[in-house]
């Protein structure tokens, strides 16, 4: 399998970028290895240190990086570095999703020319569920979906004539 992987300069104490490496089962791989414990700062939240270099902190660096860091172990963080994560059951995560993701998953599905009424949107079940379940609000207005479309115009381009439409703003090369 893959697990996440690192390869650390102890002597520099420079990061190290963290990578997807091969693990094998019932080999011990001390690149691969983490012990995981309490976070010292956050109730219900973990660090993970290397395993055979104590000291050594995996850290997300926003908005995409996995980093292993030099750290003392009850420091706060690591130069803008998240150093404390939670873990949740994944069958919750849906509670974490953004209306965003909803959108895209529906509307990468429309033919060109690629618009879809406002009404269309209501209707559809992931976007009524997302409303009902994750929200626990009723389905946003016209008038409200307009504002949030327009809020996000480098993604998504609004029609109001003949009637309320939405579609992926299209990108010039």
């Amino acid at each position: 399998g893959m697990n996440l992987g690192f390869h650390l300069d102890v002597g520099s104490r420079v990061d190290s970028g963290v990578v997807l490496m091969d693990a094998r089962k019932g080999e011990k791989d001390e690149h691969v290895n983490f012990v995981v414990q309490p976070s010292p700062w956050y109730s219900g939240a973990w660090r993970f240190e290397a395993a055979s270099q104590p000291g050594w902190f995996l850290c997300f660096q926003p908005p995409t990086y996995l980093r292993m860091v030099a750290q003392a172990p009850k420091a706060v963080s690591h130069a803008a570095c998240v150093l404390d994560f939670t873990l949740i059951d994944f069958a919750l995560m849906y509670k974490f999703i953004d209306i965003k993701e909803i959108l895209v998953a529906l509307l990468q599905n429309v033919p060109e020319p690629g618009w879809i009424t406002f009404d269309q949107l209501k209707c559809q079940p992931n976007v009524a569920e997302y409303f009902m379940k994750i929200l626990q609000v009723p389905i946003w207005s016209d008038d409200d979906l307009q504002t949030y479309f327009h809020g996000h115009s480098d993604t998504w381009e609004v029609c109001t004539e003949p009637c309320a439409m939405v579609r992926f703003k299209k990108r010039t090369q």
